[in-house]
Formats: C-alpha cells, sequence, structure tokens
C-alpha cells in the first residue's frame, strides 16, 4: 500500500497565502473619500513632491532601437543567395560562380545594386547588379549555354543584369524573402 493520499477528483486547491513584501499603511486623500496604499515607498516619495522622482536612467518613452537591421533590403545592401529546399548558398571562386555548400563564409557575399545607382529599397520586378564582395566583380549570364560567370562591371552587358522577383507580398523585398533571379534571356538562376 501507498503512504501517498488518495486521489480526490474534485477537490478545490488551498487559496495561496499573501505574502507583504513591505509593510503597508493607508493613506487619506482629501475631499474625494479614496485612500491609497503605499507599500514601503519611503525611499523615494518625499513629503511635498507632486511627481515621484525618477533615477538619470529612466527614460519617459519606449527607445527605438536604431541599431537594428531594418527588414528591407536596400542597394548596396550585403546579401546571401541561398536556394530554398537545399540551402546551399552561391558563391564566387575566381572569374566563376557555383553552389556549393551550406557554409556562409566571404565567397558567398553578395552586395545587391540597383540598375538606378539609388539605395532605395528593392521591390518586386526591379533590375539588379550583384557584386561579389570578396572579388569585386559582378555576376554575370553571358549565353545561355554557359554557367554564371564574375566579370569586371560593365554596364553595357545585358548578361550582367538580372530581374529581381519574390514570392508574396508586400511587394518590397525583405531579408529572408524567397526571390527569384531571371536573366537577360528570361532564365532562372537555378541550382
Amino acid at each position: 500500500a501507498s503512504s501517498a493520499e488518495p486521489y480526490v477528483p474534485h477537490k478545490e486547491p488551498d487559496d495561496p497565502k499573501i505574502v507583504p513584501s513591505a509593510p503597508t499603511k493607508a493613506v487619506e486623500v482629501s475631499g474625494g473619500g479614496a485612500a491609497l496604499v503605499t507599500a514601503g515607498n519611503a525611499q523615494i516619495v518625499h513629503e511635498g513632491d507632486k511627481v515621484r522622482p525618477k533615477g538619470k536612467n529612466f527614460l519617459p518613452f519606449v527607445r527605438y532601437d536604431t541599431a537594428a537591421v531594418p527588414p528591407q533590403i536596400k542597394g548596396g545592401d550585403h546579401v546571401y543567395i541561398m536556394f530554398t529546399y537545399s540551402e546551399v548558398l552561391i558563391k564566387g571562386e575566381g572569374d566563376g560562380a557555383s553552389a556549393e555548400g551550406t557554409e556562409r563564409n566571404e565567397s558567398c557575399v553578395w552586395r545587391v545594386w540597383r540598375k538606378d545607382e539609388t539605395n532605395k529599397v528593392f521591390q518586386d520586378g526591379d533590375d539588379v547588379y550583384l557584386e561579389h564582395v570578396e572579388t569585386g566583380k559582378f555576376l554575370e549570364a553571358a549565353t545561355d549555354n554557359s554557367p554564371l560567370t564574375l566579370a569586371d562591371k560593365n554596364p553595357d552587358s545585358p548578361g550582367q543584369l538580372f530581374g529581381l522577383f519574390k514570392q508574396g507580398r508586400p511587394l518590397d523585398v525583405k531579408h529572408r524573402d524567397t526571390v527569384y533571379l531571371q536573366s537577360w534571356l528570361h532564365h532562372y538562376v537555378e541550382e
């Protein structure tokens, strides 16, 4: 036989015991008939004070953190280009680009530039240049029967300009969005 108490299905638990954290006292307020209760606030409430004194680090508002990375991608931002299901990254090597490995390193960092060379937020359908940060060369799809290469910037080369399309709404392109890169030959970059 067990020494535990038998199970009682509808027994209500005992009410919790309230332990005061500081001595309390009632303060009479004239004119309204109400009462305030203070709990050990003698160190922060002073006689004649209209407002409770605040520490020197007190902020009367919620701080807007400007150090956070904005979710939208703008012209000149650094990005990784990752295939959704395999998580393989596009990386630059010498004069070529490949899709091998899932490790994020310097060879996988790209800088996205707008065709109009501004730093506005990218939207669905914008034309972009992709600069490989490590080499300073640009991604190029020169022909439809050769792989992607890296070449010096040439604004007259249609192979360096890609259409940036995204899945879903809103139109602004954000980090972790599913995007498609379309070449001037109307092919999409695939693994």
